[in-house]
């Protein structure tokens, strides 16, 4: 089997783009285009993966609900994890994701 068989998640699958907070577009478009490939940041994924950003853009509305989870450290043995999800007509948005290998004695 080959990689991409075995592993049918790509980065290139994933819309990156600045968002709001507080809002977020209420429809974005995904393109393979290479003209919305993402040069300025590392490829983390397979060799010739892309991040993309989205093709559209068009209104704004608030988020309808937000979530913060939290993995804890147990402890202290491991990473204690965080992400920040919003959602807005079916489209999750991540704002904000992190660790600390300190517990949750500090989160930055």
């Amino acid at each position: 089997m080959s990689d991409a068989e075995k592993y049918p998640l790509k980065t290139r699958d994933l819309i990156v783009t600045d968002i709001s907070p507080s809002q977020a577009p209420t429809r974005l478009l995904w393109s393979s285009m290479g003209i919305q490939a993402i040069s300025e940041l590392p490829n983390v994924g397979f060799t010739g993966d892309t991040l993309q950003r989205p093709s559209l853009q068009e209104e704004f509305s608030h988020y309808e609900g937000s979530v913060l989870a939290i993995d804890p450290s147990g402890r202290g043995k491991d990473e204690m994890g965080w992400a920040v999800v919003n959602h807005l007509h079916g489209t999750v948005f991540i704002p904000g994701f992190g660790g600390s290998k300190e517990g949750t004695k500090k989160i930055t």
